[in-house]
């Protein structure tokens, strides 16, 4: 990373300092001293971003950000490349997760069979379809009630599977990040949540009108 650093004119203790900044923004620390083969593929993948992010660039274009990657990991990774952004570089994301289109991108592409099918603001996006399906997947797997998901009007259905639960709800993020915080108020965690079909990939449909 430090190598990296210096072939884009920083001195030896400018890259120094921008490895030890951008390990410590992913919170990735611990593993610095440690070879490849010793890590996680996930934080493996951390770290190989984190020699993209180390030092300012004009065009950042990365696939597939979170694949492997999950929790604060990915919630410091996504807050990163928004911050990278906002100092002045532009940031093209391949992905086919929409929790990273929603997080991070003000223009979003859908390409089909090598067209471009949409282009808009996720935000204009997701109003074509009203709702998203999310899987979530409590420890201890308490009920219903227990995950207090009634007082939210916002939820549309739970439906209580062998996975965990499976909930259809409006408003993407901001509602999503409402019920997150019911839940940490109530105690429970999580040991998983994962989109099963997103507003997002419903308006993909949608605009692909069946080709893939």
């Amino acid at each position: 990373m430090v190598s990296t650093a210096r072939t884009a004119g920083l001195t030896a203790q400018e890259a120094f300092d921008a490895a030890k900044n951008i390990i410590g923004d992913l919170a990735i620390t611990q593993h610095a001293h440690k070879y490849p083969q010793a890590v996680s593929s996930a934080e493996r993948k951390l770290f190989a971003l984190a020699c993209a992010l180390c030092v300012k660039r004009e065009l950042l274009i990365i696939h597939s950000p979170l694949e492997d990657v999950s929790g604060q990991a990915a919630t410091l990774l996504l807050r990163k490349l928004v911050t990278f952004a906002r100092d002045g570089a532009g940031v093209l994301v391949l992905t086919e997760q929409p929790e990273v289109v929603e997080g991070i991108c003000d223009r979003v592409l859908f390409i089909s069979a090598g067209e471009v099918v949409a282009e808009d603001t996720p935000q204009n996006l997701c109003a074509t379809c009203e709702t998203d399906e999310v899987l979530l997947v409590p420890r201890g797997m308490p009920n219903t009630a227990q995950l207090g998901v009634g007082q939210h009007k916002f939820i549309k259905s739970v439906r209580h599977t062998e996975r965990g639960f499976e909930l259809e709800l409006e408003g993407g993020q901001a509602n999503l990040a409402i019920l997150l915080k019911t839940l940490e108020e109530r105690g429970i965690e999580l040991e998983a949540m994962t989109f099963v079909r997103s507003r997002l990939a419903a308006a993909f449909e949608k605009a692909a009108g069946g080709r893939t």
